[in-house]
C-alpha cells in the first residue's frame, strides 16, 4: 500500500494511474489521458476516500511530498490536464487566484484605471473590511462631486417657497432631512391647531355628551346598534 498525506492507494491503484498518464520528457507536460472534471481537471477515483481526488495532487504526493492543508497546486504551465510535478507549486487560495486569468485576476494586474490615472498607494482606495475592490481616488472624488452638484440641482428646480408662503432662500429658513427633502423651519416650529370634537359620526347620527367608551373614546351610539343587528341576522 502506497500513503501519502492521507491518501492510500494500493500497488494495483498506482499501476492504474500511471497507465493513464503520457510521459515522455521530464521537463514536458505529462497529459492525464483518463476523466476530466467539467473545468479540465483530471479526475481518479480512490477507493480509500471514496471519491474523485485531482490527479495533478496525486501525482505530486507520490513524487514530489505531502501538500499542507492550506496551500493548494498551480499549474506553471497553465495545463489542467498536467500532472508532472516539477510544473506544479504549493502556493495559498489567493495567489492562486491571482495567478490564473479570472476576472479578479485580469483587473489585480492593471496598473490604471481605465481613465488612465495610476494605481500608487496615494490614488488607491479600498473599502473597509477589504470587500469591494480598489477604487482610484481621483475618479471616486469626481464621482462623488458630480453626485453632488446633481443633487443641488435638484433642490434649485424645486420650489422657491413652502405651501404656507415662507421663502426657501432666506437664510436659516430651510431645513435637509435624512432623504435630502427641504423643510421649512417656521412651519416645523409652528404649533399644529387643536382639532375641535365633532357633533356627528361619519353616517351622520349626533354624538350625545355620555357617548363614551371605556377606553375613553366616543362611540355612535346608533351606528352600534345597527352593526349589532346586521351581525345577529348575519349567524341566523
Amino acid at each position: 500500500m502506497t500513503q501519502s498525506n492521507g491518501l492510500v492507494m494500493s500497488p494495483a491503484e498506482t499501476k492504474h494511474f500511471w497507465t493513464q498518464v503520457h510521459r515522455h520528457r521530464p521537463d514536458a507536460c505529462w497529459t492525464w489521458l483518463g476523466r476530466k472534471d467539467d473545468k479540465g481537471y483530471g479526475a481518479f477515483y480512490l477507493r480509500s476516500c471514496h471519491r474523485n481526488i485531482g490527479t495533478h495532487r496525486i501525482a505530486y504526493e507520490l513524487l514530489a511530498g505531502s501538500v499542507p492543508n492550506h496551500l493548494q497546486l498551480d499549474h506553471l504551465c497553465r495545463n489542467r490536464a498536467c500532472v508532472n510535478p516539477s510544473h506544479l507549486e504549493p502556493v495559498t487560495h489567493a495567489e492562486n487566484i491571482l495567478r490564473g486569468e479570472a476576472p479578479t485576476a485580469r483587473h489585480a494586474r492593471k496598473t490604471h484605471c481605465r481613465n488612465g490615472h495610476e494605481f500608487t498607494p496615494e490614488n488607491t482606495y479600498r473599502r473597509p473590511g477589504g470587500r469591494g475592490g480598489r477604487q482610484c481616488r481621483q475618479c471616486r472624488s469626481r464621482m462623488t462631486r458630480a453626485g453632488s452638484e446633481q443633487r443641488q440641482q435638484r433642490i434649485r428646480r424645486l420650489r422657491t417657497h413652502c405651501p404656507s408662503g415662507h421663502p426657501y432662500g432666506e437664510p436659516g429658513n430651510v431645513w435637509i432631512d435624512a432623504i435630502g427633502r427641504r423643510v421649512c423651519q417656521p412651519c416645523k416650529r409652528r404649533p399644529r391647531p387643536a382639532l375641535e370634537p365633532r357633533a356627528h359620526c361619519r353616517n351622520g347620527h349626533p354624538f350625545p355628551d355620555e357617548a363614551l367608551d371605556r377606553n375613553g373614546h366616543r362611540r355612535c351610539r346608533e351606528c352600534t346598534r345597527i352593526a349589532q343587528r346586521v351581525r345577529y341576522w348575519a349567524k341566523r
